[in-house]
């Protein structure tokens, strides 16, 4: 004979004691001064500047060595990335976002990944690898820094 074990579920009041005894959840914040935004805003558009000096030379190795990796569309499209960066940075009266910085690091990203990923030996065979590995650098020190990854 097999035994049937019922369960009740626990009173309110167990349950309320029971969440209670937890601590609460810790939530992260981080105030973020005036001064502190500015050089956030600086930072990138340094390195915004940086890859785009970068993604020039990109287009003369690719020239030279009469590249085939590169498509066209992509390369021109990363260009406007960051010229669009550098505009919102550089021009605007108003201070974007930090959403709207998170998406400009992600654009960097996105150079940064591209000049690694099909460039980075290019580099290295002219002796210049170390402006591409300063710049990689500089925006993960950026990244882990202001806490936006």
């Amino acid at each position: 004979m097999a035994m049937l074990q019922v369960v009740a579920p626990p009173r309110s009041g167990e349950k309320r004691r029971r969440e209670a005894a937890l601590p609460p959840t810790v939530k992260r914040t981080r105030f973020l001064s005036d001064f502190d935004v500015e050089e956030m805003l600086c930072t990138v558009l340094t390195i915004a500047e940086d890859l785009s000096l970068l993604l020039n030379l990109t287009k003369d190795i690719c020239l030279d060595t009469h590249c085939r990796q590169c498509n066209p569309v992509e390369f021109n499209t990363l260009c406007e990335k960051l010229r669009l960066i550098e505009h919102s940075l550089s021009s605007s009266n108003e201070r974007p976002s930090v959403l709207a910085v998170q998406a400009m690091c992600k654009d960097l990203y996105d150079v940064l990944k591209y000049i690694l990923e099909k460039h980075y030996v290019d580099f290295a065979q002219l002796g210049m690898d170390h402006l591409v590995l300063a710049v990689r650098h500089q925006f993960v020190q950026f990244m882990l820094e202001s806490s936006l990854n």
